[in-house]
């Protein structure tokens, strides 16, 4: 038997609320399971970036919108 690790740099998300009742979420394509999902603006961590930054940032990169309270 083989075994290997992945060390993974962590990843941060956010739930982007507007207008105080409305959700953003992204439809997003997963092979895994061959089948579109919704779910929360996500990503990745770049090396030593703090996760309140990469949760910005990809809301930004993925959803066009700048938070105001976080």
């Amino acid at each position: 038997m083989e075994m290997g690790v992945i060390h993974h740099p962590g990843s941060s998300g956010v739930i982007p609320i507007l207008n105080g009742n409305s959700v953003i979420l992204i439809h997003q394509y997963r092979p895994a399971i061959k089948n579109s999902i919704w779910e929360i603006p996500s990503g990745t961590m770049l090396p030593g970036e703090d996760p309140l930054e990469c949760a910005k940032r990809e809301l930004q990169e993925e959803c066009g919108f700048l938070g105001k309270n976080f």
